[in-house]
């Protein structure tokens, strides 16, 4: 539970700091070892799913190739 939430952390904060400083020219990025749609993390959130680009700006899913799954 605890290596998902820090690789979750990761994206995030990334995402705040590329927010926080676009005005700036800054950006940033967040690198982790795959992705993984396990049963326990099936549904973070419209907002955490919008910032991760797991979903659009409707709200529908969006796949990505590199998405691996745990069921």
């Amino acid at each position: 539970m605890a290596y998902g939430r820090s690789k979750s952390a990761m994206v995030l904060l990334a995402a705040g700091i590329a927010e926080r400083w676009a005005p700036d020219g800054v950006t940033a990025d967040a690198l982790v070892p795959g992705w993984i749609r396990a049963r326990s993390r099936r549904h973070p959130g419209l907002e955490t799913s919008r910032a991760v680009g797991a979903a659009d700006e409707a709200g529908n899913r969006v796949e990505q190739p590199f998405y691996k799954s745990a069921g």
